[in-house]
């Protein structure tokens, strides 16, 4: 199964704005919460949650709706490349920016 998410990066930012940690955490587990809040420039941190918001999402779609944002843990390898695991099971995901957005693939067997 196949899942595509794209999402407005000014439009998680909005949220991320208004609301914080109450919306990191909602969506992110502890860890993915700690490697967000290492980046130190603002721009780079909100492209880095719209594309792992972007990435939740496409997992669940891949899943067929199976699934809750805390099922799903997005971590960087020694590389910056997101890996991705679900209930223990790795994912093949691939995120990528453009502009204003942010799409991510997910790709389960």
């Amino acid at each position: 199964m196949i899942g595509i998410d794209i999402v407005s990066i000014s439009r998680v930012e909005n949220i991320y704005n208004k609301f914080g940690d109450k919306f990191l955490n909602k969506v992110f587990k502890i860890e993915e919460i700690d490697e967000i809040k290492e980046i130190t420039i603002h721009k780079r941190r909100i492209e880095r949650i719209a594309g792992r918001f972007a990435l939740k999402e496409a997992v669940i779609k891949a899943f067929k709706g199976d699934i809750f944002f805390k099922d799903i843990q997005i971590l960087s390898s020694s590389k910056g490349a997101p890996i991705c695991k679900v209930r223990g099971k790795i994912v093949n995901v691939s995120i990528s920016h453009e502009n204003q957005f942010a799409v991510a693939v997910a790709s389960i067997k």
